[in-house]
């Protein structure tokens, strides 16, 4: 007569998937552990890429510090192509990639919009809006999205919070 144990899978197997799910969980928890904050490594722009320099210095003791860093892409060689930097639709400089701008803004709603120096009639500008706390510096993002145009297949870039 058989019994139940001839449908269950040895004991042995499941002490194994045990195991294995259980170091699964281990590693995943000592990478998420050890992982380290993201360092940025850009250089500020020169005074010649700056097209407004209203916001370059601090004017009100409540204006916050913004930081907005164009990040290389890391499978590409350094790119020649320069970036419009827009603050509330106002273009104020010009960023080459791994290069970073800091400018000064009181609290509040702001936008951010990054658009390709060369043919900007061929793109659309990237936006991004804004809340400026009290106080509290920030540090934005632009990167390549790696999405095309229909125009030609040219890198598509976008705006985020770091």
């Amino acid at each position: 007569m058989k019994t139940d144990s001839a449908k269950r899978p040895p004991r042995s197997l499941l002490t194994s998937v045990k195991k294995l799910v259980i170091f699964a969980a281990l590693c995943a928890v000592a990478c998420a552990a050890s992982a380290k904050p993201k360092r940025v490594y850009a250089s500020p722009i020169l005074p010649k890429q700056i097209l407004d320099s209203t916001h370059l210095e601090r004017h009100q003791a409540d204006e916050v510090e913004i930081i907005v860093v164009r990040e290389g892409h890391p499978m590409r060689k350094r790119s020649s192509d320069q970036l419009i930097f827009q603050l509330d639709r106002k273009a104020i400089a010009r960023l080459y990639q791994d290069q970073l701008i800091r400018f000064y803004l009181p609290p509040g709603r702001h936008r951010f919009g990054v658009i390709p120096a060369s043919n900007p009639g061929l793109y659309r500008v990237s936006e991004l809006e804004v809340e400026i706390g009290n106080g509290k510096s920030s540090v934005f993002r632009i990167f390549q999205t790696g999405g095309f145009t229909s125009s030609g297949g040219k890198d598509v870039f976008d705006i985020a919070s770091y």
